[in-house]
């Protein structure tokens, strides 16, 4: 089922030209990341009231629960197309989504990122998000 996501991606690549910087991230995702599997949501881990917030809200949680590993890539409902988004994960495995309602009927395909990038680059650009725009040498050292 999770090779789903990857085709969508893929074709939604084809879509775009060559020279739109959207593409850098699509091609960067695909090379270097990983499916992570939907879970509920575990204690002290609550939906987050921001919503479309993701970035500032996986930045926020991956600051506070050292556990936690903020993650950045694309998220897909069935149906529908991907989508940039980020989440946390405890384990390399599985989605921590707070988010988005009802985050088990969403496939995630991305890259975990470490605490020390996370920091940099907001500290850096004074946004929330990892990878648009995307600049190679700030989150390659991850």
């Amino acid at each position: 089922m999770n090779h789903v996501i990857v085709a969508a991606l893929r074709a939604d690549l084809d879509k775009l030209r060559p020279t739109n910087p959207l593409a850098d991230v699509y091609r960067f995702v695909l090379e270097h990341g990983r499916y992570y599997v939907a879970v509920e949501r575990p204690k002290g881990f609550r939906r987050q009231l921001r919503p479309k917030q993701c970035f500032a809200n996986a930045t926020r949680t991956s600051q506070q629960k050292i556990e936690a590993s903020y993650v950045e890539g694309f998220a897909l409902k069935t149906g529908r197309s991907p989508f940039q988004h980020a989440w946390v994960t405890l384990d390399g495995l599985h989605a921590i989504d707070q988010t988005l309602q009802r985050p088990e009927r969403f496939l995630y395909f991305g890259i975990p990122f470490t605490a020390e990038i996370v920091s940099k680059v907001t500290y850096t650009r004074g946004h929330f998000g990892l990878l648009d725009p995307f600049e190679p040498e700030l989150v390659r050292a991850s």
